[in-house]
């Protein structure tokens, strides 16, 4: 085989393996998201929320919600003491209620419809979301968990956490 063919037939064969690893890559990225719970020198309680996508194909959302709880609890016991058993955090993530649920003790579940309703999928951008949660009922002084999750279609739910005191 002459070197022209050899490179040739090497070039070709790169080129190629480069376009399906960015084809592979471009499907397996997925979601980044970020949370920060802040609270306010006038004592307003906010959960700032970030989905990113960072590859070149659009992604859906088919749910964003925050929860909050005291940090001793698991997830799973703060939504039964919010009245919605569930079995796993997926469930939490799928949870398809468009108004909050409120508990006893400052627990919450919060639906985040900016991601899901006025997006209709996310592109190779970074939108970001702020969401007042209530101090009614909250224990100052005892660590509060405020999780967000996210669950899109064909994937599995992706969550951060963030904790938060209230002083006296």
């Amino acid at each position: 085989m002459e070197w022209q063919t050899f490179a040739a037939v090497l070039g070709a064969a790169t080129g190629s393996a480069a376009l399906v690893w960015r084809f592979v890559d471009s499907m397996a990225k997925y979601l980044h998201i970020e949370l920060r719970a802040e609270l306010s020198h006038a004592g307003f309680l906010s959960a700032y929320t970030v989905v990113e996508n960072r590859g070149s194909r659009e992604k859906q959302l088919w749910n964003a919600v925050i929860l909050v709880g005291p940090e001793e609890e698991s997830p799973l016991v703060t939504m039964a003491n919010i009245g919605i058993p569930v079995a796993s955090t997926n469930a939490i993530a799928a949870d398809q209620r468009r108004t909050m649920t409120v508990g006893p003790d400052g627990r919450c579940l919060i639906p985040v419809p900016f991601y899901y309703s006025e997006n209709v999928a996310i592109a190779d951008e970074r939108l970001s979301y702020r969401q007042p949660i209530p101090t009614e009922g909250m224990v100052t002084g005892v660590p509060y968990s405020v999780r967000f999750f996210i669950d899109a279609p064909g994937r599995l739910h992706r969550s951060t956490h963030d904790c938060i005191v209230l002083s006296d």
